[in-house]
């Protein structure tokens, strides 16, 4: 399967989780908007700045 050597090749470029409480709230954010980037339903500065902005309350939620 070619995705296998994908897969293989990524693991050379490992790279540690970020060390924030909301980090896997960000990896589904940010998974959506890109997602929507890829598919050129939205620019990717659009989808950035999207991400952003739906993060904010979540970090302030962690940050009280």
């Amino acid at each position: 399967l070619p995705v296998v050597a994908t897969y293989k090749q990524s693991t050379e470029y490992v790279t540690k989780r970020y060390g924030t409480p909301w980090s896997s709230e960000l990896d589904q954010l940010l998974s959506v908007q890109i997602s929507k980037a890829m598919n050129q339903e939205i620019e990717p500065k659009a989808a950035l700045d999207a991400a952003q902005e739906e993060l904010k309350p979540i970090v302030e939620k962690y940050m009280k």
